[in-house]
C-alpha cells in the first residue's frame, strides 16, 4: 500500500513471524531512507529480466494522502498480525507512534512561563532550522526530512524530540534527546549555560 503523509516516517518491521527458524517479516513500512520496487524500475532489478507492472491499485502519481492519525490506525491494525508477543508489539508501537511524553522533574515558574509564551519558531528559525507545519523540523544544512519533532508532554507543554545526531548544540552527544523550549534556547543561545539563560528570561 502506498500513501503520502505530512509526517515523514521511517522503515519499521511492524509484524514478524517468530515461529519460523528464520524470522520472517510479514509487514514492514518503507519511508525516508527506504527503497521499494515498483513499476518503472529497470528490468535488471528482477533476476528474470522482466519489467515490473502495476497489478492493481492507484498509479504512483495519484496515491492518496493520509493524516498521521490515520497512519497510526493502519499500524495499529497491522501489528495485530505480529507473532512476537504482546509486550514486544506494544513497546514497538509506542516507540514509533507516541505523541505524548513524560516531562522530567519539576520546573521553575519563570521557566514554565517562558515555555508557555515562546514559540518554537522564535527559538529555532534564527539558528537555521526550518519547518513547514510547526511540528516537523529540519536541521540546518539539510534541505528536507525530519530532524526533530514537536511533541506534547503530560503537563500539556510542548517539547522537541531531536532524532538527528547532527543537530549541532541540540545533539552534542549524538543521541536522541527531548528538550523543553527553555533548554533548547539555552543550548542554542547560551551554549547550554542554564543560569545565564535563566537570568535573561527573568
Amino acid at each position: 500500500m502506498l500513501f503520502r503523509c505530512n509526517e515523514i516516517g521511517g522503515n519499521v518491521k511492524i509484524a514478524c513471524d517468530s515461529e519460523r527458524r528464520e524470522k520472517k517479516t510479514l509487514i514492514e513500512t518503507k519511508g525516508e531512507g527506504g527503497l521499494i520496487v515498483a513499476e518503472g524500475n529497470p528490468c535488471a532489478v528482477h533476476k528474470s529480466g522482466l519489467p515490473y507492472v502495476k497489478y492493481s491499485g492507484t498509479y504512483l502519481p495519484q496515491i492518496p494522502r493520509i493524516t498521521p492519525e490515520e497512519r497510526c490506525e493502519l499500524w495499529r491494525a497491522a501489528r495485530k498480525s505480529d507473532l512476537r508477543g504482546a509486550a514486544f508489539t506494544r513497546k514497538l508501537f509506542e516507540k514509533y507512534t507516541r505523541t505524548t511524553v513524560t516531562h522530567p522533574g519539576s520546573v521553575h515558574p519563570v521557566v514554565t512561563a517562558f515555555n508557555n509564551r515562546t514559540a518554537w519558531e522564535s527559538i529555532l528559525h534564527p539558528t537555521g532550522w526550518t519547518c513547514h507545519d510547526g511540528i516537523q523540523w529540519t536541521r540546518p544544512g539539510k534541505i528536507h526530512g525530519t530532524s526533530a519533532k514537536v511533541v506534547t508532554a503530560d503537563d500539556s507543554s510542548e517539547l522537541l524530540t531531536v532524532f538527528s545526531g547532527n543537530a549541532g548544540p541540540l545533539s552534542l552527544d549524538g543521541t536522541h534527546r527531548t528538550l523543553s523550549k527553555f533548554k533548547a534556547w539555552s543550548l542554542l543561545s547560551f551554549d547550554g549555560d542554564d543560569r545565564a539563560a535563566f537570568k535573561a528570561v527573568r
